[in-house]
């Protein structure tokens, strides 16, 4: 973890403030010497020495002033962690409204003022320490060492809360663009691709971007640019990579099963502002949730692709059916004229009652030719 050792002593006498920042920066004149009688007996011995903290220290001889200094730091963004102040000098008291993070020790030689007193003045006890004069070098460096790892610590559990926070933000508004692109899917592919470079857009905070679909293409705000041919496009997404993120743009290449859509693929080109945070984890998760979608958009594309296949076999099955429905109905009404006729003329001859032998033998000609007839044209 990084340590912000940029501190603040405050006093009007400039010769304790010398004094301190030596110490404190490593400048002191003994703490040399024991450095390089440190380092000569390391060289000769060798032996390993830990390395002495020094911190980046900022002086100032009034209270007025370290205000000021204190501000200017918060408004640079590179704040102090800690301030020393000695208790009577004026001005200082508004540090704790400029910083509400800055830890404060009160350095006084006098006891007739109640800490008590100091927290109703100046808040936030667990930011105050007060410190008694004398006191040893040692415990001088010791504060310093852990109020700046305090500080430091408090910070980075502060980003990391923002983090938290601002990923829950994100991940709900992933689960709400999810949520709109599964209702697209019930139109077509096209429409489906288009909501999710929409929903994409408000996840990254975009307002600039386009999808291209081949020679279709579609556009939210301009990117200053002309849009880039498919092909050229393609180059620039690295294989087997669902997305591309360089300075000032996102190249995202969206799931296509050629074998079933009627485009080539589809790659989106989204321009964000790089001084919003972008998250790589929610941008993952967002596109493989997008793509696993697309692949169930085109397994419904293909489902609905072979139900209405089925559904037109199926008509003409019907339809089928009906025209075989009707054609046993006249071909059996048909046959049975020529053969009722055959079979009343055989009646007749059999029972030896036929008077007119010619007439009868034409009649069974007729019905026999007819039936002919009629066979051929149901073969």
């Amino acid at each position: 973890m990084e340590i912000n050792k940029k501190i603040l002593l405050i006093d009007d006498q400039e010769e304790i403030l010398n004094s301190l920042k030596k110490l404190l920066a490593g400048e002191d004149n003994l703490s040399n010497i024991n450095n390089k009688m440190k380092d000569l007996v390391n060289d000769f011995f060798k032996e390993e020495s830990k390395e002495k903290e020094t911190y980046d220290v900022h002086t100032a001889l009034d209270g007025e002033t370290g205000y000021k200094l204190v501000k200017k730091a918060l408004e640079e963004g590179e704040p102090y962690s800690v301030v020393t102040v000695d208790m009577r000098m004026p001005g200082w008291e508004e540090l704790r409204k400029n910083d509400s993070n800055i830890e404060i020790i009160i350095i006084t030689a006098y006891t007739n003022l109640k800490r008590e007193e100091l927290v109703n003045k100046i808040g936030k006890p667990e930011k105050l320490l007060y410190l008694k004069k004398p006191f040893e070098k040692e415990e001088i460096l010791q504060v310093i060492l852990s109020l700046t790892t305090k500080w430091s610590l408090e910070q980075k559990v502060k980003n990391q809360l923002q983090l938290i926070k601002y990923s829950k933000q994100n991940l709900e508004e992933v689960m709400c663009g999810i949520s709109e692109i599964e209702k697209s899917i019930v139109f077509s592919l096209k429409v489906v691709y288009k909501t999710i470079a929409e929903e994409f857009m408000k996840i990254i905070k975009c307002e600039k971007a386009y999808l291209v679909m081949e020679n279709e293409v579609f556009r939210w705000g301009e990117l200053g640019e002309d849009c880039l041919a498919f092909e050229e496009l393609k180059d620039r997404v690295v294989e087997n990579k669902s997305y591309v993120i360089d300075s000032t743009k996102i190249y995202v290449n969206f799931f296509c099963d050629k074998n079933y859509c009627d485009i080539n693929g589809a790659i989106g080109v989204f321009k964000y502002n790089r001084d919003l945070l972008v998250n790589e984890k929610i941008i993952d998760i967002f596109i493989s949730h997008s793509n696993n979608l697309l692949k169930s958009a085109n397994l419904y594309m293909q489902l609905q692709q072979k139900n209405n296949e089925l559904l037109i076999s199926n008509k003409k099955l019907m339809e089928a059916n009906a025209l075989n429905k009707k054609f046993l109905v006249i071909s059996s009404h048909e046959l049975r004229t020529p053969g009722t006729i055959i079979g009343a003329y055989a009646d007749l001859l059999a029972s030896g009652k036929a008077k007119e032998p010619e007439k009868i033998a034409q009649g069974l000609q007729n019905a026999a030719g007819r039936l002919n007839i009629l066979i051929e044209q149901m073969l």
